[in-house]
């Protein structure tokens, strides 16, 4: 079991109030964005990409301003000069309402017992509020480097405590992810080593996904990450010689939730992701670091060598297979089953179509859904042998 000793920062009584204060105003105005938007109404998708997305904007806002909020609370408890950075799905806008949440704390100050109970804190804080396992809070610090020590652990080593003063919460990560969650708390968080993983990132072209998503949330260092970054970006092409995977989705009669995650994430929105990436210097579509995919809609240099049709027509289809994926992913995470890799839960189409249609109408199966990945896959592949047809 691994310990974080909480009784020098923060009362139990004081942790418990924040955390049900600040739940119980996110599940009031989520409740309010669901029934502004009609989430729970059960009819077909019907096209109407500004309603969808206004209802994507509001949930990312009310999830940013937790985010904050959670982090302004365990701020005085961290060192004093650090930046935080948030990457990720909330980032990209490729987010779900049940997306992970990213960022990174980085700090050149010694690491101490406290900083780490602060930072662990803070996951678990947030964890809670969005009913999560917390190994669904990550850092960019969780792959580099490697713990070796960790990989002889099993999951009886998988517990963890926050002990205060006169009380103690014992809890664990999900399963198959104890390296990983170990790491994350466990690593150094100094700039260089930060930034030697995104070098390393670009020099074995890994990670393409994750590597234009960065929000800064606050800075009060000499270092310029996003800056750093631009010149590692000028001096590798990452995209270059990427073997882009455009595999059309199907599902045997019997599958897992494993195998439906995959097929959701791969192939569909990574690979979304890492054209538009490859556009960055194909057409030189950003003026900036950081992208996200919702500044592509209206790029000029995007829309002259596309033109409007197939923009628009790549527009619905994105967002078409976001509306879908929500749908299945509350499905069964209301039934205590998480859209996970590391979930294997078996269904057989008809399970799974009957509960579809039981909560969101005829329109929505597991063949819908796929139809709808295929159809974005589509739109992507052409994308792609467009511009690599330009020489």
């Amino acid at each position: 079991m691994f310990i974080f000793d909480a009784s020098s920062i923060i009362s139990y009584e004081d942790f418990d109030t924040f955390i049900r204060d600040e739940k119980g105003l996110f599940i009031k105005e989520r409740n309010k964005i669901f029934e502004k938007y009609s989430f729970f109404e059960k009819k077909d998708w019907d096209g109407n990409i500004e309603k969808y997305q206004n209802f994507r904007n509001d949930y990312r806002g009310l999830v940013q301003k937790v985010i904050k909020d959670t982090i302004s609370f365990y701020r005085p408890y961290l060192p004093r000069e650090l930046f935080i950075s948030e990457f990720g799905s909330f980032v990209k806008r490729t987010e779900r309402i049940f997306s992970d949440v990213d960022f990174t704390i980085c700090y050149d100050e010694k690491k101490t017992d406290t900083y780490e109970c602060a930072e662990e804190l803070l996951d678990y804080s947030i964890a809670k509020i969005f009913d999560y396992s917390i190994d669904h809070v990550h850092g960019n610090f969780q792959h580099y480097p490697k713990h070796p020590e960790f990989d002889k652990l099993t999951e009886s080593d998988n517990q963890y405590r926050i002990q205060f003063e006169n009380h103690s919460i014992d809890y664990s990560c999900g399963p198959e992810t104890l390296s990983e969650n170990l790491t994350n708390i466990k690593n150094v968080r100094d700039y260089q080593t930060l930034l030697t993983s995104f070098e390393i990132k670009y020099q074995r072209k890994a990670d393409i996904d994750s590597l234009y998503s960065i929000e800064i949330l606050e800075n009060n260092t000499n270092h310029d990450f996003l800056s750093d970054l631009s010149i590692l970006e000028e001096k590798n092409d990452i995209c270059e010689g990427y073997q882009f995977k455009f595999d059309y989705s199907t599902l045997e009669e019997n599958f897992t939730v494993s195998e439906v995650k995959k097929i959701l994430k791969h192939g569909g929105i990574v690979e979304f992701y890492i054209f538009l990436s490859m556009l960055r210097k194909k057409l030189g579509i950003n003026n900036k670091y950081s992208m996200d995919v919702e500044s592509i809609w209206n790029n000029i240099q995007f829309i002259n060598f596309y033109g409007n049709d197939y923009v628009k027509k790549l527009h619905e289809k994105y967002i078409a297979f976001l509306f879908f994926w929500n749908r299945i992913e509350y499905s069964l995470l209301s039934r205590g089953i998480p859209l996970s890799t590391r979930c294997y839960k078996q269904f057989s189409t008809s399970e799974l179509n009957e509960i579809l249609e039981d909560d969101w109408g005829k329109g929505t199966s597991i063949q819908r859904i796929l139809l709808s990945k295929n159809q974005l896959v589509e739109m992507i592949k052409n994308g792609v042998n467009k511009v690599l047809d330009v020489k």
